[in-house]
Order: structure tokens, then C-alpha cells, then sequence
């Protein structure tokens, strides 16, 4: 992924042709979707086997953020709509962020909440829809 975004911001469009040609087979033969240029430096995809798969559809993804399987990040096809993620934001598995929302940094959701509202610093969310559990 990050050859990729490499030659998509360099203009290199042979480079990014292949290597988005290796993204996509990548992408669909382990069930993960992520757009180019969203993520931070950092990101870790655990537990992938079994899971489920991944797509982080969001606006901005911040350094060292964490996805566990089955997390699905995003809205319907709005690009306005899309989540925007601190740092060091971690998501149990099977957990949900939907719509226009902030989730700041430090952040840890539980597995399977659906975040639909904003969340401020240094908390641990969850539930359906999610609230607030503990302050870190």
C-alpha cells in the first residue's frame, strides 16, 4: 500500500498501475479495503484470519491507530460523511464507526460497537450505540 501512495503522489503512473494492480489482488484475496493516502504511519491489522474483513473507508486514519477483523470505518458514499481518527485510535473486532464523527486520539472501542457520535480524548467506548465505559 504505501509503494503504492508513493508513485500515486510521485506521478510515477506505470509504478502505481502495478503496484495498485498487486494492491487490489492483495485486497480481495484478504478482504481489506483501504484507500490510498488516509492512513498514518503506523497502522497494524490484527487477527485477520477468520474475522471477517476490514474496510477503513474514512477520511483520515492517524499514526499508530489498530483494526482488528471485521471492522468497517465509513458511511453510504458521501465523502463529507466519512469518520476522521486520532492517534493511537484501537478498534476491537467486529467494531463499527459510521457517519460524520470524530474519534480523538487514545481512543480504544470495544468489540462490537457502533460508533455514531464523536468521541473526545482517552476513553474506552462501547455498546450499541456506543457510550462511554471508562476514562483511560
Amino acid at each position: 500500500m504505501r509503494y503504492c501512495e508513493y508513485h500515486y503522489n510521485c506521478h510515477h503512473k506505470i509504478r502505481f498501475h502495478l503496484y495498485n494492480i498487486r494492491r487490489q489482488h492483495l485486497g480481495l484475496k484478504l478482504n481489506i479495503d483501504i484507500p490510498l493516502n488516509v492512513c498514518g504511519y503506523g497502522l497494524r491489522i490484527r487477527h485477520l484470519s477468520g474475522g471477517g474483513g476490514i474496510l477503513l473507508n474514512a477520511r483520515k486514519i492517524g499514526n499508530y491507530c489498530s483494526f482488528n477483523s471485521g471492522v468497517l470505518l465509513g458511511n453510504k458514499d458521501d465523502n463529507s460523511k466519512k469518520p476522521i481518527l486520532g492517534e493511537r485510535v484501537s478498534f476491537g473486532p467486529s467494531a463499527k464507526a459510521f457517519g460524520d464523527i470524530v474519534i480523538e486520539d487514545d481512543v480504544f472501542v470495544a468489540p462490537g460497537a457502533i460508533v455514531t457520535k464523536s468521541v473526545s480524548k482517552s476513553q474506552i467506548v462501547g455498546g450499541i450505540p456506543a457510550k462511554l465505559l471508562k476514562n483511560k
